[in-house]
């Protein structure tokens, strides 16, 4: 597996995946969108906010772009979506998941080798945008190059959780190095040598084969090479324009017969120890470094954005607070137009959760999203009737028993009078819950007496005509009330 950055954009990462660099994106891969969320509705919204706001063209770049590529491995899609979902968790550590956008979406390849003959893999395109819409600010990220370590051990704890082929890469020699040795500052044999001993040893894992290696060291350092061919020790002699004498590079490396076994050895030992050393982790010191490298990042955000935060919450528990006043006052509206014996204490619909109140012409319903409280109230002849038809037993007869002790406390109806229809369980839990609500408001001198038994609510007896005991059709009925 390798994690790649590719230059930050300010837009076209839509347009990117939907049609490829160009137009043959459904000819070169099969697409697996990885968030619930589609580009447009993610990356492409945040940019459309900037435009009207008139801040995109305020920043040169609005999103990054990193690829995760895969090397032999073959992935489901929901391995793909899980190694997706926690890269982006691990990389964006010090924000909220509402504070970001992102879109993920992974490339399975339909023609496996490009035109240069290399050959494709699967690979997972991750857009992060920079900008904020919940804390209306751009995002602190670091640069790549300060973060490097950090990305590093997320690499290899994705590569350990996962299971995934490792893929020995790592950066050449510092770019200021490069611009120094590959000028003409370079005058002495020390200097050529050294340069690019750690070149070679950098980027050994790049090299395809002997020839590659020297194609590129001449493309690099603007030096000519000659092979040795009968020498009992294998070496290479490098010419540069500011020295005298050429440079000879010695070992089995510099030989056609011997790369491929050099580099082997070279790549499992010194490079792999010298340049990747997190390879050699275990999964839990992995996660104890993250944690150390990830702090300073976390404490900078925190300090930037903590009063904007603050202002977030606040704002959110003001349109919490609306919407639950609006709510209530539906609620309200609802009861007070239904007829006067329809009545229900308000403060008891409060009580139950995710329970919403809908009405007829002559009848309430309580009903919970996923049904499994199915309460219909209705007024008729005199009688009150309530019906639940849910497959929560337990909470309907709660809700059901609420409702009945607030009008047997306003005496509106007698506890006598209720008649309680449907299976054994769901008449225990009304009586249950009846009694307990009765005896949670009385006073003290009610309680005394509330320790007398109560008559409970009568049952149908068995010249009554039979009720299945189902859930589906339990029925509490009062009358003369």
């Amino acid at each position: 597996m390798i994690i790649k950055f590719n230059k930050d954009r300010r837009d076209g990462a839509c347009e990117y995946m939907n049609n490829g660099s160009n137009g043959d994106r459904d000819e070169k891969d099969t697409r697996i969108q990885l968030t619930p969320w589609s580009c447009e509705e993610s990356i492409d919204y945040v940019n459309e906010y900037l435009r009207k706001t008139g801040k995109f063209d305020k920043f040169k770049d609005n999103y990054k772009h990193i690829v995760l590529s895969f090397n032999k491995d073959e992935l489901s899609e929901d391995e793909m979506r899980a190694i997706a979902h926690e890269f982006v968790k691990m990389y964006m550590h010090p924000y909220n998941p509402s504070e970001y956008a992102w879109y993920a979406e992974a490339h399975i390849p339909k023609i496996k080798v490009n035109a240069n003959g290399e050959e494709r893999r699967g690979h997972i395109h991750i857009f992060i945008h920079k900008y904020s819409l919940e804390l209306d600010r751009r995002l602190r990220f670091l640069t790549h190059p300060q973060r490097r370590k950090e990305i590093n051990l997320i690499k290899h704890y994705l590569i350990k959780k996962y299971n995934l082929n490792y893929t020995f890469r790592n950066k050449a020699i510092a770019k200021s190095n490069l611009d120094y040795y590959t000028s003409n500052n370079i005058n002495t044999a020390k200097q050529l040598k050294d340069s690019i001993q750690n070149y070679i040893e950098a980027n050994l894992h790049n090299f395809t084969d002997f020839n590659n290696m020297l194609q590129q060291i001449q493309k690099t350092f603007k030096v000519q090479i000659k092979i040795s061919k009968s020498a009992k020790t294998p070496y290479i002699s490098i010419k540069h324009p500011n020295l005298k004498r050429n440079v000879r590079l010695k070992g089995l490396l510099f030989s056609e017969k011997t790369f491929k076994s050099a580099r082997e050895s070279i790549l499992n030992n010194t490079a792999l120890k010298n340049y990747d050393p997190e390879y050699f982790l275990s999964l839990q010191e992995i996660e104890e470094q993250l944690a150390e490298r990830q702090a300073l990042l976390k404490q900078e955000v925190e300090e930037r954005f903590s009063k904007v935060r603050e202002y977030v919450q606040k704002r959110k528990k003001a349109a919490e607070l609306q919407l639950t006043l609006k709510q209530l006052n539906k609620i309200a509206y609802k009861l007070r137009i239904l007829n006067q014996t329809l009545n229900v204490n308000l403060q008891i619909l409060k009580e139950f959760e995710n329970v919403g109140v809908f009405n007829t012409a002559d009848s309430l319903k309580l009903v919970s999203k996923n049904k499994n409280v199915n309460i219909s109230i209705s007024a008729q002849n005199g009688e009150f009737n309530a019906v639940a038809a849910g497959t929560n037993t337990e909470s309907e007869a709660k809700i059901l028993a609420s409702i009945l002790a607030d009008k047997i406390k306003s005496g509106e109806i007698k506890r006598e009078d209720l008649i309680i229809q449907g299976s054994t369980e769901f008449k225990l839990y009304v009586n249950k819950f009846l009694s307990e609500s009765l005896n949670k408001e009385i006073g003290q001198e009610g309680k005394e007496k509330s320790t007398q038994p109560q008559p409970p609510a009568r049952t149908e007896s068995a010249n009554q005509e039979s009720v299945p005991e189902s859930a589906t059709n339990k029925k509490i009925k009062t009358i003369d009330f």
